[in-house]
């Protein structure tokens, strides 16, 4: 049983195979991700939560739902860029 290669075993409960999302003792999630899935043949999914206001991985405007940032947290609102 090894924390971190991308397999469930034993009492880990999220193993991404070390990318960030589950943390460094496969005992859930890192503060800002949400993590499905895995078991003895496939890793965790984790994937950044759009609007808990933590710029994570592919995020590039998470402003913790001020209406700054779009839904996917991938840019601007319209509304932010018509002001």
């Amino acid at each position: 049983m090894n924390c971190g290669d991308g397999f469930l075993q034993g009492n880990e409960t999220c193993d991404d195979g070390g990318l960030g999302g589950c943390s460094s003792t496969c005992q859930g999630p890192n503060l800002g991700f949400d993590c499905t899935g895995g078991n003895f043949w496939s890793s965790t999914i984790c994937n950044p939560i759009c609007g808990d206001g933590l710029l994570l991985r592919n995020e590039t405007c998470d402003d913790g739902n001020l209406g700054e940032c779009n839904s996917t947290c991938t840019g601007l609102s319209q509304e932010a860029i018509h002001l």
